[in-house]
């Protein structure tokens, strides 16, 4: 018995199409996909993404997503270029209503241990992405300048006062329309 094995040209990401996400926005998962520089024009990159499952890309995209199940794989291009190839993202979303607290860090960035002595008065403010880039009408971002100003102009207010504070703000600067991504504001007022 003899066998032939030839090894499989390489080629780049095409489109990329997720599907079964109900609830997750595809935006979660494209950030992801991202960060990991798996986007249409870079190269299939094998051993993030095995053909057969299981790879470590689709662990990634499985947690962040907080998916049951995820599955990508290459499927072949409507046009037929042989040099590239579209990806498809099948999820099976898990319980996207639970709340779980996390907390997300990139991997191209340096963190640091600090401590910091909070006085009656100081104001700690943890909040999504999804707060500093809800964007306005002309597609500008709210960011996180305006954030810092609005609590400073409110410091003397409460937690839950300053919380509405910002929400009132951040929801009068988007005007009619609507928060793109995920929104969650947590703030803490030392006593």
């Amino acid at each position: 018995m003899a066998y032939e094995i030839r090894e499989g040209r390489q080629f780049r990401i095409g489109r990329i199409d997720i599907t079964g996400n109900e609830v997750t926005k595809d935006k979660v998962v494209r950030r992801v996909l991202d960060e990991y520089d798996f986007t249409p024009g870079e190269l299939y990159d094998a051993e993030m993404a095995p053909r057969e499952g299981n790879g470590r890309l689709e662990k990634y995209v499985q947690r962040a997503a907080g998916a049951q199940q995820v599955m990508i794989r290459p499927v072949a291009p409507e046009d037929g270029d042989p040099n590239r190839k579209d990806v498809r993202v099948d999820m099976e979303e898990g319980m996207t209503g639970m709340i779980r607290p996390g907390v997300g860090f990139s991997s191209d960035s340096a963190y640091q241990e600090q401590t910091v002595a909070l006085k009656s008065g100081d104001v700690v403010c943890a909040f999504t992405d999804g707060v500093f880039e809800a964007q306005n009408q002309a597609g500008e971002e709210f960011g996180e300048q305006a954030i810092a100003d609005c609590l400073r102009a409110h410091r003397r207010l409460g937690a839950r006062e300053l919380g509405d504070a910002l929400y009132r703000k951040i929801k009068s600067f988007i005007g009619t329309g609507k928060f793109r991504d995920d929104f969650t504001i947590l703030i803490v007022k030392v006593r």
